[in-house]
């Protein structure tokens, strides 16, 4: 996927394009820090990451929903605040 075919999503408020996210919604969606998630997003092989630019960084959506679906499957899970084994 390269930066000419991306579309803008008329679902989203204006900070996504279709097929991608941008690192400022990947870190509501991890629920972190914006700066963390950038470093995440720099560094992981888990999902396809772009690059725009030295400091602009874009995911691919669905690679990244795949990983985000397989990660949920493996998190630890809670029960009233409590690990369960």
């Amino acid at each position: 996927m390269d930066q000419s075919t991306f579309q803008p999503n008329s679902s989203s408020a204006g900070n996504d394009y279709a097929g991608v996210y941008r690192i400022d919604t990947v870190a509501k969606i991890l629920d972190m820090p914006l700066r963390s998630a950038y470093d995440f997003c720099a560094h992981t092989n888990a999902f396809i990451v772009k690059r725009l630019g030295p400091r602009t960084l874009r995911v691919e959506k669905e690679s990244f929903d795949r990983w985000l679906r397989g990660q949920s499957g493996t998190a630890p899970k809670f029960q009233n605040n409590e690990l369960e084994g």
